[in-house]
């Protein structure tokens, strides 16, 4: 054989490369292809969105800040049960729910989810908007979003005490589903996942420092991994990887609640206004622990927390119904006037 038909020796080491590359690539084509393949067997399937209410029309954008906010606007939603209301939602320009004619006096805000926010109830149904019917005089701001938790509803106070004409009471509406929402839970970013209609939903959230001391972050949403729209196996990685990096945050979901309860408290009270934290919704054991929490540091607070039993709940939706938004409104407006913070009813 003539040399120049003989291989380089440098050639050979490539090849050797090129193969062993090509056998590991095929082994793991091979093994994601039965990992794929057992995966559906057990019935997991690749990434879905939930079609729930997809007739439901967006009530609410993108904040870069808070996440999402109201759009502006008057919103018809189809009945949660047959034959039942058609509920309409209308919010404002500067992001409140309608109250109805608002008063020239003491300005009493309200902030919280979508039970402070009324979701499910028509406008005139909702708790904020009885309080102003009620109170004529007041002008009564429904700033309640859905899904919020009790950072959202501070990043929400701190814009409204950087403008003049600063609330001279301020309610927040205390869940405990808050918890999870104040830390970015994975299961709580999970569902904002499966069910939006508008893309990726980030929150923001905070965590503890190694001092105790809240440490903020900006919003943050569900893993997105590509291809899992058409895979079970990235699926499946996607939230394992969810899991393990939420973890450790989830674990501090109630002292971070905590601490936002005190700033919030401190933030209004800088401002010369009174505060009180409304329970709402809470297990009797996450009730009790408020109760004591709060009375500890002294943070004023109205327990309104009624057993939300069927006849209390929208039919067909989880939330309260007007009954029991009327149930709220008569426990919050006794307060008012037992605390006598707004003028003479």
């Amino acid at each position: 054989m003539r040399a120049t038909d003989q291989a380089p020796p440098r050639s050979r080491p490539v090849r050797r490369g090129l193969f062993i590359a090509a056998a590991i690539a095929f082994g793991l084509l091979l093994g994601g292809g039965a990992a794929e393949l057992m995966l559906r067997l057990s019935g997991r399937q690749p990434w879905q969105t939930l079609q729930a209410r997809q007739n439901e029309p967006v009530m609410h954008d993108p904040d870069p800040r808070l996440g999402w906010k109201p759009i502006p606007g008057h919103h018809v939603v189809a009945p949660y049960s047959p034959g039942g209301p058609s509920p309409h939602f209308t919010f404002l320009a500067d992001g409140t729910r309608t109250t109805g004619a608002r008063g020239d006096r003491d300005k009493v805000v309200f902030v919280g989810c979508s039970f402070t926010q009324g979701w499910a109830v028509s406008d005139e149904d909702t708790f904020a908007w009885r309080i102003q019917q009620e109170r004529p005089e007041l002008a009564v701001f429904n700033y309640g979003v859905t899904a919020y938790g009790t950072y959202q509803s501070l990043l929400l106070l701190e814009r409204l005490f950087a403008e003049p004409d600063p609330p001279r009471v301020v309610f927040y509406g205390l869940l405990e589903e808050h918890e999870q929402r104040n830390v970015a839970d994975m299961n709580w970013l999970l569902p904002l996942a499966l069910l939006s209609k508008g893309g990726i939903v980030e929150t923001p959230y905070c965590t503890l420092g190694n001092n105790g001391d809240l440490v903020r972050h900006e919003p943050e949403g569900y893993p997105h991994w590509p291809l899992r729209e058409h895979s079970a196996l990235i699926t499946e990685l996607q939230n394992q990887y969810a899991s393990v990096a939420g973890g450790p945050r989830a674990a501090a979901a109630r002292p971070v609640t905590e601490r936002l309860l005190l700033e919030m408290r401190r933030l209004v009270e800088q401002h010369g206004s009174r505060f009180c934290v409304v329970l709402l919704h809470l297990s009797p054991d996450t009730k009790a622990h408020y109760v004591e929490f709060l009375a500890e540091h002294q943070v004023d607070f109205v327990d309104c927390a009624f057993p939300l039993t069927p006849d209390m709940r929208v039919r067909g939706d989880h939330h309260p119904n007007g009954t029991m938004h009327a149930r709220y409104a008569e426990c919050i407006a006794a307060k008012m006037r037992a605390a006598g913070w707004v003028g003479p009813h």
